[in-house]
């Protein structure tokens, strides 16, 4: 598995990697522990943990440079495709072929603050739309094309510059719960004083 961001941390500058010597689902269902690496943005490794007590189809050795390159590129081609960070799993053949077997939203974005102050959310406008929290399978239906659309709204009427939209994950859940940058949203200043914005 790999994603374009690191989303536990929010650091959109390296790539999270997991894999297994063996099927997807014995990753997914937990009976083969998985190495981890860190990547840069191309492929270069930063950080790197093979498991101490491997299985017998648990990795014992890093990916190789090749590997790691095309999967950062698969991972900025998702991105940019489907308009918002990607988890993606993928697949090596024994022919050396890098095979993207399945690419959804990441719906839990923690993104470290870029901003002065870090972002506010809160329900605001999306409250009526998704009053209650949402399940996983409906975060991954309704949060992305949403966040999208909120995109494309703001950047054709001009009300938010293109650095503040890179810098925000515009919409996102917390425990389930749709939530906007309210900031992002009403336009305020963060320069501007909190009695001027009132």
């Amino acid at each position: 598995c790999s994603s374009d961001l690191d989303p536990v941390h929010g650091r959109t500058d390296r790539l999270v990697v997991e894999w297994v010597r063996d099927r997807p689902d014995s990753l997914v269902s937990g009976r083969v522990l998985a190495a981890h690496a860190e990547l840069s943005p191309h492929g270069r490794l930063i950080r790197q943990v093979i498991p101490s007590v491997p299985s017998p189809t648990s990795p014992t050795e890093a990916l190789p440079r090749r590997v790691r390159r095309r999967l950062a590129r698969m991972a900025r081609t998702t991105g940019a495709t489907f308009g918002a960070p990607q988890d993606l799993e993928w697949a090596v053949d024994d022919g050396g072929a890098l095979w993207l077997l399945q690419s959804r939203p990441v719906t839990a974005l923690h993104l470290a603050p870029t901003r002065r102050h870090p972002p506010r959310f809160g329900a605001g406008p999306v409250a009526e739309t998704f009053p209650r929290p949402l399940a996983p399978l409906e975060q991954d239906l309704w949060v992305p094309p949403l966040r999208e659309g909120i995109v494309r709204a703001l950047r054709a009427t001009g009300a938010v510059s293109d650095a503040d939209l890179r810098r925000s994950p515009v919409l996102t859940t917390v425990d389930g719960h749709v939530v906007i940058d309210l900031d992002l949203i009403a336009g305020t200043d963060p320069h501007r004083s909190w009695r001027r914005q009132l």
